[in-house]
């Protein structure tokens, strides 16, 4: 409190008292300096004029270049809730561009074409495919490494062993898991774990 005083000897204004359920023998008693500086007093003020005034003394440039109506509807919130309308409107238009589990945005959009028409596939930088495709790996559903069954057998004629991961449940086939090879039954298993690691990756 001294130094702030003492700032004030030598600086413009740096203490700005307000004055709330208290009198000026209040004040007195606490610090007569205090109480003889100009005060903002609410007893008969709002909270939106008594932050105005505030902002008067703090910010004067800005309290000069805006009409008080304008400033009336950034102190009680209402031009903060017009503006959050806007963000929700604006993020309701993205949201198709965006994957609905994590917010990524749209990489691509691929035409598919089969025998009963065709249909558009969006997909998105996580991995997401739209209409039942690849899972977000972010979602809690996402199939773990053991809803796959892993089938190893040697190549004919060479010594390559190859890994196939078999999906078990319907969440795992949306995720093919590319074969993993290696020059053994190990490494094909390690390479097939690291291919889906790779998938699950956020």
């Amino acid at each position: 409190m001294r130094g702030l005083v003492s700032r004030e000897i030598s600086e413009d204004a740096v203490i700005i008292p307000v004055w709330h359920g208290v009198k000026r023998r209040d004040v007195l008693e606490f610090s007569p300096s205090l109480a003889d500086k100009w005060a903002i007093i609410t007893q008969d003020l709002d909270v939106i004029d008594a932050a105005l005034q505030i902002l008067r003394v703090v910010r004067p440039e800005l309290y000069k270049k805006h009409p008080r109506a304008h400033l009336v509807r950034i102190a009680s919130g209402e031009a903060i809730a017009e503006l959050q309308e806007q963000i929700d409107d604006l993020e309701d238009r993205l949201a198709p561009f965006e994957c609905p589990t994590c917010g990524a945005p749209l990489s691509e959009t691929v035409r598919v074409v089969h025998e009963y028409g065709d249909d558009s596939v969006e997909i998105f930088e996580c991995g997401y495919e739209s209409g039942g495709g690849r899972p977000c790996p972010s979602d809690p559903k996402f199939p773990k490494f053991d809803e796959y069954e892993l089938q190893v057998e040697r190549l004919a004629g060479e010594s390559l062993w190859r890994c196939y991961a078999i999906p078990r449940t319907p969440m795992a086939r949306r995720l093919r898991i590319f074969d993993g090879h290696g020059r053994t039954e190990e490494e094909a298993r390690q390479q097939a774990l690291e291919r889906y690691n790779q998938a699950a990756r956020r």
